[in-house]
């Protein structure tokens, strides 16, 4: 097993009987689909001192866990950025914004203008303005939510998130396996959050 395994046993339940024996522990993981991911991330990390990296690869079909990287050596740093590092999801989080828009009757071929965009929106503190760009200042014109999704336009996701309500994007998204408290703020519609989610919570 990866050593964080046998830590989630050891933290459930306790070293004298993960240690000892007695347990019959059954994972879902396939190991050989465990080395590639440590390999995928050991090959573009290699540096020890550099940052670190985490991978879940989940069975669609099913949640199973099928492979996590949860950081470089977990015996020399004992923390799993898979299930405890919380960190933005930025367009990741897109997948929230869509799922709840088909959700509220949004059609995918509906069509939106792309383009540098503020929006005003109420606040505990009055009205706070929303100022939406896209990456390189690189915008359509206008387009269907569809390729909105193919080029992850943030000024055309941001208005759907809005539309939709991010009350409804959050609820969800919790829903979906978000386990971590979600902001309403405007930017989680772009996935600028207050407190990060986790990679297995996303995968």
């Amino acid at each position: 097993f990866p050593s964080w395994v046998q830590q989630q046993v050891i933290e459930r339940y306790g070293a004298p009987r993960a240690v000892d024996g007695g347990l019959k522990i059954k994972t879902t993981l396939d190991l050989e689909l465990q080395r590639a991911a440590e390999q995928s991330v050991n090959a573009y990390l290699e540096y020890a001192g550099g940052p670190t990296a985490s991978l879940v690869a989940i069975e669609n079909s099913t949640g199973q866990v099928r492979a996590m990287v949860g950081g470089r050596n977990y015996n020399e740093s004992p923390f799993n950025l898979a299930t405890n590092g919380e960190r933005q999801p930025g367009s990741a989080f897109k997948a929230f914004d869509l799922a709840a828009a088909l959700q509220a009757g949004i059609s995918p071929d509906s069509t939106w203008t792309s383009k540098q965009k503020t929006f005003y929106v109420p606040s505990p503190r009055g009205t706070e303005k929303f100022v939406v760009h896209n990456d390189e200042g690189n915008y359509t014109g206008s387009n269907t939510l569809t390729a909105a999704t193919a080029y992850s336009d943030n000024s055309i996701y941001a208005e759907v998130g809005l539309k939709v309500g991010t009350r409804k994007i959050a609820r969800l998204a919790h829903k979906m396996g978000i386990t971590t408290p979600l902001s309403t703020n405007p930017a989680m519609t772009i996935g600028g959050l207050t407190v990060g989610v986790t990679p297995l919570d996303m995968a």
